[in-house]
């Protein structure tokens, strides 16, 4: 009787703005739990040896373990480790804008894909949990401001078993093409960050 009632409840106690956002607000506690599905889905431990292989038929290496050691450039850490920290942003930067200047019909058209593409990644992580190079080797990157932030906030929200692919990556990307859709070449800006996200999330 309860679940047959929620929505009627949902619809007519709950504020609109909150139920448009509520897909959005979820996400941040639903990749907290990423850990508990992936146990749940019986998996004892991760599947990082796979991703190794892979890596090393595909570029005869590591560039996740090499690429810091190879470049170790301070400015170069700092300026890639800001370009990981957007991602942050971008994820409500986009729905945030579209939805405080009244563009409520775009603003769903946009959450759709972004949150599809969330989907996408978390079922992955519960069928493939990977842990990713962070878990597996020492860092090699200079330290800095940016640097030591953006540790910070992966032991402090990061889940294990959430490396591949890359949410990240795919966020940003999704966003990427949502803002081009949305706002034309002003919207390219989000590209070029996601391309930095992109090489910082390997370099980092």
């Amino acid at each position: 009787v309860l679940f047959a009632m929620a929505p009627a409840v949902w619809r007519t106690s709950v504020p609109p703005w909150l139920r448009s956002w509520a897909p959005l607000l979820v996400l941040l506690f639903l990749y907290s739990e990423m850990p508990v599905l992936i146990q749940a889905a019986g998996h004892a431990d991760t599947l990082d040896a796979i991703v190794i292989e892979w890596e090393h038929a595909l570029f005869g290496g590591q560039p996740a373990r090499q690429w810091a050691r190879n470049n170790p450039s301070t400015a170069l850490s700092e300026g890639l480790h800001l370009a990981y920290l957007a991602y942050y942003p971008i994820i409500y930067a986009l729905p945030v804008v579209l939805w405080f200047t009244n563009r409520k019909p775009d603003f769903g058209s946009a959450v759709f894909p972004l949150m599809l593409t969330f989907v996408a990644c978390f079922v992955t992580y519960i069928v493939f949990p990977v842990a990713g190079p962070r878990y597996l080797w020492p860092s090699a990157e200079p330290d800095g401001w940016f640097r030591a932030l953006a540790t910070w906030l992966l032991e402090a929200r990061s889940s294990r078993g959430t490396a591949f692919p890359s949410s990240h990556v795919a966020v940003a990307s999704a966003q990427s093409v949502i803002a081009l859709r949305f706002y034309g070449m002003r919207g390219a800006i989000v590209s070029v960050v996601t391309v930095g996200l992109a090489v910082g999330a390997i370099y980092g």
